[in-house]
């Protein structure tokens, strides 16, 4: 390529003819507005005058740009050339890089293919769950040229260990519920089903569904009580006595432990029932 040639480079001078004497002039044109005050009586006469105020400082600025532009054209043509040089280059690179980038997205899309295999393989060997595997990340550096084989698998490895530890979490936890419903069903006519308490691990804490079982049963206990007492033949054959309540008798709260047979406790719920007694039970 043959070296540019500039034929001139002389930099531009501009001469200011009689600048001094014109900004000594100025000086002592604006100097007596310097403090100027507005007032109410000159507010029209202030307009004007802010208006030529304005319209000679454009007049100057207008020359300014005037003299500029003469300068500058120079200037302007001389880089406009440049660029026509400039871009003969550029569109060449352009076509170049497109066919370059091509082959790079191959080769990212190999090295892709490659990774997810090590990425099966590590999983399959170690035994990690599809679950978990759908929480692998891959990492985009991978592709680099820069990241080779050996570091990506010592990468994927660390991230499977950690996933393995959720899963055998999650494992000791499932067997952990299903051992508490077998523990509650034991006791119960009404069965709980472990899988509704196993699908919850998902979204709520493990000790949170442990204390919801136990919770759960506690109801179905005093449910099947009930019930048992309400059946219970006996206790539907005795005569429950009412008591006359007068409405100006005071209340009275008490903490009782009740110890009978099942007829006697059913009696005994019965009679405050029909004698409107407010009880609650406070422990097994």
């Amino acid at each position: 390529m043959n070296e540019f040639e500039i034929v001139n480079k002389q930099l531009p001078e501009i001469e200011f003819k009689g600048y001094e004497e014109i900004k000594k002039q100025l000086e002592e044109d604006v100097s007596k507005y310097q403090n100027y005050l507005v007032t109410e009586d000159t507010l029209d006469f202030d307009t004007k005058l802010r208006a030529e105020l304005n319209k000679k400082a454009k007049a100057i600025d207008d020359k300014r740009k005037e003299v500029e532009a003469l300068i500058s054209a120079p200037i302007k043509e001389f880089k406009n050339k440049c660029d026509v040089l400039k871009n003969l280059y550029v569109e060449v690179s352009k076509n170049i890089d497109t066919q370059i980038k091509k082959f790079e997205e191959l080769r990212k899309e190999e090295k892709r293919k490659e990774v997810e295999k090590i990425i099966d393989k590590i999983s399959n060997d170690m035994n990690l769950e599809d679950k978990y595997k759908s929480q692998l990340e891959f990492d985009e550096r991978y592709l680099n040229k820069t990241y080779n084989i050996s570091d990506i698998e010592k990468d994927l490895t660390e991230k499977v260990e950690l996933l393995l530890e959720k899963q055998k979490e999650e494992k000791a936890n499932i067997e952990a519920i299903r051992k508490q419903v077998d523990i509650v069903n034991q006791n119960t006519k009404v069965k709980l089903d472990s899988e509704d308490f196993i699908q919850k691990l998902n979204y709520i804490p493990f000790q949170d569904i442990i204390l919801e079982i136990i919770e759960k049963s506690k109801k179905i206990e005093i449910q099947e009580k009930n019930i048992q007492l309400e059946q219970d033949p006996i206790a539907n054959t005795i005569n429950i006595p009412k008591v006359e309540i007068k409405d100006d008798e005071d209340i009275f709260e008490f903490k009782l432990k009740i110890v009978g047979t099942k007829s006697q406790l059913i009696t005994l719920r019965k009679f405050m029932e029909q004698n409107k007694i407010n009880y609650e039970k406070i422990g097994d």
